[in-house]
């Protein structure tokens, strides 16, 4: 079984458990979920529910306005012995997610040039779903919404749609 991994950097021979955080790689089996990792933006709003791929758009647009016009490099890893299941939580959205606490090296890459129109295939056969801003519940966006605001520190997310947010918050209070 192939495990993948996605980044916006493209010269990754190896990835590396002591570039870690927590001493761990992390890698998917399910070619989506890695580019999800691509696509990902702060807030990462790409999670799995009931089986499905998604994600949550808590501000109109806001799938089309991270992703769109985004490019970045699908890993393919060395099939290592050791990979074990990392259980979906707050802070992994997906499930399909391993992890290994030694280094794996990269097999293949593969340069995506345009992650929204790759989405967009799998959003065409079902297997992502896009839960657009006015359908998902109101005070789950408001309370979502609010706790990003809360927990967000700009100078440390280096790719942050955090503006997104606060303006669509801006123009809500000034039509209030």
């Amino acid at each position: 079984m192939p495990y993948y991994n996605g980044s916006g950097k493209g010269d990754i021979k190896e990835f590396k458990v002591s570039l870690s955080r927590d001493g761990y790689v992390y890698a998917t089996d399910s070619r989506l979920v890695a580019l999800t990792y691509i696509a990902r933006v702060y807030p990462n709003m790409f999670v799995t529910r009931n089986g499905k791929e998604c994600f949550l758009e808590i501000v109109p647009d806001f799938f089309e306005k991270t992703v769109k016009g985004r490019s970045g490099y699908l890993y393919t890893l060395e099939n290592a012995q050791g990979f074990e299941s990392v259980p979906q939580s707050n802070k992994c959205g997906h499930t399909h997610v391993v992890r290994i606490s030694k280094d794996v090296k990269v097999t293949k890459v593969e340069f995506i040039s345009d992650i929204y129109s790759e989405l967009l295939k799998y959003i065409h056969s079902g297997e992502l779903i896009i839960q657009k801003f006015d359908t998902l519940d109101k005070d789950f966006v408001d309370k979502f919404q609010a706790e990003i605001i809360k927990n967000s520190d700009q100078s440390k997310t280096p790719i942050n749609r955090l503006d997104l947010i606060l303006d669509y918050k801006n123009r809500q209070e000034k039509d209030i």
